[in-house]
């Protein structure tokens, strides 16, 4: 059963599930090709993106109150924070409301936003890459200009302008996600030349890794804007 929708508090999706299913004991959270997320008890395929696995151990639940099954998936979520604490990057704080409106405004996920800034420039607005791209999210002059930005380290400005670019290119690739990121890195005319799908450069395909990295533990953490 898939249950699919804007980022909402876990338990309260999963309480959508009925109790049945709640004793397989595994919920997997999948990335949505419409970039939300997505709960299912059953593994899905292509355009779903694989992100995180809830193990829902805890016996039979029959008979248990909503609150109480919420509790225990409250146990298991900050068990997960306890475990990857030590190997998570914490977002920015001083940007998050600039991330925010974006998000809303270009209808990405702000913890897309936040694991592109940290792959690009790990929130180090005056970022210049040996290539000549610049700020938060790393924008090339060209591709600035065309989104009209006009200052590349202006962080309203920057972030504007990344969104704004991971946008067009998800509205290109039809929501696949892998591909808009590897366009973002490579150009879109990269991904097309090779067919539409992630170029064969190591660069390229290490970045597409550690965006989708990054977005996994941004959305399990709870920490990411």
């Amino acid at each position: 059963m898939l249950q699919s929708g804007k980022k909402t508090a876990l338990a309260l999706i999963i309480l959508l599930l009925p109790v049945g299913q709640l004793l397989a004991g595994t919920v997997y959270v999948y990335l949505a090709p419409d970039v939300t997320l997505a709960y299912s008890d059953e593994q899905l395929e292509t355009p779903y993106r694989y992100l995180n696995t809830i193990h829902l151990n805890w016996g039979d639940v029959e008979g248990r109150k909503p609150e109480s099954i919420a509790d225990k998936l409250d146990e298991l979520l900050a068990d997960e924070k306890v475990q990857k604490k030590s190997k998570k990057q914490v977002s920015d704080k001083r940007f998050s409301n600039i991330v925010n409106l974006m998000a809303e405004k270009y209808r990405l996920p702000p913890e897309l936003i936040h694991a592109v800034i940290e792959a690009e420039s790990n929130y180090n607005v005056t970022a210049i890459s040996r290539t000549g791209a610049t700020g938060l999210m790393q924008l090339m002059p060209e591709t600035a200009k065309r989104l009209g930005v006009s200052d590349r380290t202006d962080p309203k400005q920057n972030i504007e302008g990344g969104a704004k670019y991971l946008r067009e290119l998800l509205d290109r690739f039809n929501n696949d996600l892998a591909l808009a990121l590897a366009g973002y890195n490579a150009g879109e005319h990269a991904v097309l030349k090779y067919g539409r799908t992630v170029p064969p450069y190591k660069e390229t395909q290490k970045y597409v890794d550690i965006v989708l990295r990054n977005l996994r533990r941004n959305f399990t953490s709870g920490d990411a804007g």
